[in-house]
């Protein structure tokens, strides 16, 4: 009953045939999206945050972000995520950073705590982004006060507001989302997160659970997810047409299954890391650990760091037993490795 929305990378993987094709040949395969860091300062305090592990405080050069992005759009890959590490508007040179990667016709989405953003961020975005999602995590100021540590809920939510109007003043076509990180402080106010939903007229509201980071390694027991959180979910779903849910990461979760077919981590050609710090990182749980960085863009381009030896040195090297739970790259190789290794019995003429 729970709607996937934009979340099943997955599935997304079959719109990229001709990069299937060129893996399973053994050619050079460039990423489909880079997850990308410009600041790994934050001006939140998330008490859920997967990277509060993070010494490194480093806010990417302008200069380096617009030559990894101009050797990025020569490399054919076809999006960015902006994300972090830290909040990605921290960044003085934000702005121009993406309007540079638009000219570049690299497609962005951008992940924001919203608390930085002003109306001529929100008209750039608003140009140049697939789709912005605020991060909201709390159906109350009280509890996002708790969890987050700051007392900006009022703030942020009139930012939403603010560039919904605007984008339905300029006709823009970016997709505005809100997102909840779901833990055992906020969990009870998942309908009031979903009434926000409505109120601030954005195109969906995204749940997802929060996820202990691979240092922590336990995760919250499976029978919480089940008995408090599961119902609370089910109950949105039916009331409310823009919650979507990625439902993969709670799968995991309630079915505590962390088993890995794969022996190699094939997503990272698809999905990587670039780092506020201009290392290139096999994912974004990896970053800042080490021996799992192929180079720095500080030192080297893009396309040589890629096309390189030692990634492929790092990516043999590579621990999958102490990887992140709930990765998204997990999904992305469970099914290049049942392409690549195909298993008769799955009789798969019959649909």
């Amino acid at each position: 009953m729970f709607r996937l929305g934009q979340f099943a990378p997955q599935l997304k993987l079959f719109f990229h045939v001709d990069k299937i094709q060129q893996w399973l040949k053994d050619e050079m395969v460039y990423p489909i999206l880079i997850e990308f860091d410009l600041s790994n300062l934050c001006n939140h305090k998330c008490d859920f945050c997967t990277f509060s592990y993070m010494e490194d405080k480093s806010v990417l050069d302008k200069d380096v972000a617009k030559r990894a992005l101009d050797s990025l759009a020569a490399c054919g890959v076809r999006a960015i995520n902006w994300t972090g590490g830290g909040e990605p508007l921290v960044n003085k040179h934000f702005k121009e950073i993406i309007e540079h990667a638009h000219s570049k016709g690299l497609t962005q989405g951008l992940f924001t705590n919203g608390v930085l953003m002003n109306e001529d961020t929100m008209l750039s975005l608003l140009k140049t982004h697939t789709w912005v999602r605020f991060s909201i995590d709390a159906g109350t100021s009280e509890t996002y006060k708790k969890i987050k540590g700051v007392d900006d809920f009022d703030k942020v939510l009139a930012n939403v507001k603010k560039i919904v109007a605007l984008k339905n003043k300029v006709g823009s076509k970016t997709d505005i989302g809100i997102g909840f990180v779901i833990t055992p402080v906020n969990h009870k106010e998942i309908p009031t997160f979903s009434e926000i939903i409505k109120e601030t007229g954005v195109d969906y509201g995204q749940y997802k659970p929060t996820i202990n980071n691979f240092i922590q390694k336990k995760q919250i027991e499976s029978g919480w997810w089940v008995k408090e959180v599961r119902p609370l979910l089910e109950k949105v779903f039916l009331d409310n047409k823009k919650a979507v849910i990625n439902l993969y990461k709670l799968n995991d979760l309630v079915e505590s299954n962390f088993d890995k077919p794969y022996k190699v981590c094939y997503g990272h050609i698809f999905c990587p890391c670039i780092g506020a710090d201009g290392e290139v990182w096999v994912c974004t749980h990896l970053r800042g650990v080490k021996d799992c960085s192929f180079g720095n863009l500080y030192k080297q381009d893009f396309k040589t760091i890629w096309e390189s030896k030692h990634r492929q040195d790092v990516i043999s090297k590579l621990d999958l037993n102490n990887c992140q739970f709930g990765c998204k790259n997990n999904e992305i190789n469970k099914v290049l490795y049942q392409i690549k290794f195909p298993n008769e019995r799955m009789h798969y003429n019959f649909l």
